[in-house]
């Protein structure tokens, strides 16, 4: 009979705040090097939303173990989630008039398009959360949701063009009551803002190279 021992294991924090990594889920395994991705997670947890898993009042060290936990399981269930669903809606669009899985090297940088409606040069992606969509109202969502748009401006510019769809399943919708609900938001960018995201992307880059963060270089 096995000899078994429980040893009480606590989750490390500094992984929470790094996020799990999506592409993992890819129907096809991503190129090797630098991914934006990688990039606009970093950005994210550094500069835009930093310090955005952590508490903004002391507790206990248990109970931060307790969120902790919480925090690994919705990151966790929503990553997993949101690839399931983003493949059987990539998987069901018609190939005559839609690219699928698209994966880009532009500047050095890789990327994966969910897809592209090839009739008027669209890109597509596809979303799941259990954030409120309260947070999505048209004058906040590009900042509540900033990773989302990021992607989507570097997907546009390396594909020449300014036309996106964002497809949203908010799982608990407003939360009053917590019903899910979908929603697609068609947007269209300026060219000068896609130019100046991408010129983010790519200074950013250096950064984390430099301050050895890139792990494409490793």
């Amino acid at each position: 009979m096995a000899e078994i021992v429980e040893t009480r294991w606590e989750l490390d924090p500094s992984e929470l705040v790094s996020g799990l990594a999506s592409d993992k889920f890819l129907l096809e395994p991503r190129s090797p090097g630098c991914h934006h991705s990688d990039i606009i997670r970093d950005l994210e947890n550094i500069h835009i939303k930093p310090g955005q898993r952590k508490p903004d009042i002391e507790i206990s060290e248990e109970e931060m173990n307790t969120l902790n936990r919480y925090r690994e399981l919705g990151m966790v269930w929503e990553v997993v989630l949101e690839e399931a669903f983003k493949q059987r809606r990539v998987d069901n669009l018609d190939p005559s008039k839609f690219l699928r899985q698209v994966e880009v090297e532009h500047d050095g940088v890789f990327k994966t398009i969910d897809a592209i409606h090839i009739p008027d040069w669209r890109v597509l992606e596809y979303k799941l959360t259990f954030r409120s969509m309260n947070r999505a109202t048209l004058d906040k969502i590009e900042m509540e949701f900033w990773g989302w748009f990021t992607q989507l401006k570097s997907n546009c510019f390396a594909h020449e063009t300014r036309l996106a769809s964002l497809f949203v399943f908010w799982v608990n919708g407003t939360y009053h009551p917590p019903v899910p609900q979908t929603r697609r938001y068609d947007i269209i960018f300026e060219e000068a803002e896609l130019v100046e995201n991408w010129h983010m992307i790519l200074t950013h880059k250096k950064v984390m190279e430099k301050e050895g963060r890139a792990s494409w270089l490793k």
